[in-house]
């Protein structure tokens, strides 16, 4: 947290405001992928746009569309919920701030995820310093209300382990929760995409340099656990419950010859699995209330 710690003693710079942000068309495109609830579309749309931008840092004209599109994806990651989401979102609020600390939006959600984590110090300093930079933000009133409403804890500051790093890079969509033999693999011919096999028994690719999912595949009845690319060719052989072993490699499209296994709408496919099976309690449910602080997902 000792970039947190750096960026709250900073001074405020102007304020941001939407009117003043280049590109409202690929704004709107991401909030309403928010409105309607498509949080991982959200968040891979941002991320796309993060990695484009993000060379652009240094021009004053794009710093604030890039803090905002770190705000932005917080905020999807905040009303997504997966596990380790809100730990991102306190990640990418503080990105957004050491990029422009005009960012009002930033602060508050950065609020809202340590209320989340009952982390009542960060969130009360949080507070003091939205009073600080934004005086005439009334905003902030209901926050601090939720803030003071936590019942004190003991809660142990967010800090690394000794000799342990926090990760660069996130890839979700996928679960594992019922084998622990699942791979994760490089492929390409730059290792630019990763592949991991899921309990829905589909194989997902995502990019690795915006870590935005780039396919979903049907590849087993029931559990997919080895993803292995061919060290040579462009092929993939992955197996799992299945008594088949498939091997994947690119064919001229015949939609009258072969049946795609690729599935249509990736982002609905997930929707749909995180929507749960029929109102049953997974079994990772019950191991996530079973963890202390389990959005403090670190690797």
């Amino acid at each position: 947290m000792d970039r947190f710690h750096s960026v709250m003693e900073l001074p405020r710079e102007p304020v941001i405001t939407s009117g003043a942000l280049p590109y409202p068309d690929l704004r709107e495109i991401g909030s309403t992928a928010i409105r309607e609830k498509h949080f991982a579309k959200a968040i891979d749309f941002y991320s796309d746009l993060i990695y484009r931008n993000d060379d652009r840092e240094s021009h004053q004209d794009h710093r604030a569309f890039l803090s905002v599109c770190h705000s932005n994806r917080a905020t999807a990651l905040l009303l997504r919920r997966q596990r380790g989401d809100t730990y991102a979102c306190v990640r990418d609020c503080i990105k957004a701030l050491e990029i422009h600390r005009g960012n009002s939006k930033a602060l508050l959600r950065l609020i809202k995820s340590f209320t989340t984590m009952e982390h009542i110090g960060l969130a009360r300093k949080c507070v003091q310093k939205f009073k600080e930079w934004y005086p005439n933000d009334t905003a902030i009133e209901k926050m601090e209300e939720d803030v003071e409403a936590l019942t004190p804890n003991d809660r142990p500051e967010l800090v690394a382990p000794e000799g342990v790093v926090d990760y660069q890079e996130r890839y979700g969509g996928s679960t594992n929760h019922q084998t622990d033999i699942k791979e994760a693999n490089f492929f390409g011919s730059r290792d630019q995409y990763i592949i991991a096999g899921s309990d829905c028994g589909h194989m997902y690719i995502w990019n690795r340099d915006t870590s935005k999912i780039q396919g979903i595949f049907e590849a087993d009845d029931h559990i997919l656990n080895i993803c292995q690319p061919h060290p040579d060719q462009f092929m993939i052989a992955t197996a799992g419950i299945d008594d088949d072993i498939l091997l994947w490699q690119p064919i001229l499209e015949r939609p009258d010859a072969f049946l795609s296994r690729r599935v249509e709408d990736p982002y609905e496919f997930m929707e749909k699995r995180a929507d749960g099976m029929g109102g049953r309690i997974h079994l990772h449910m019950l191991r996530d209330l079973a963890r202390d602080n389990s959005q403090c997902v670190q690797s």
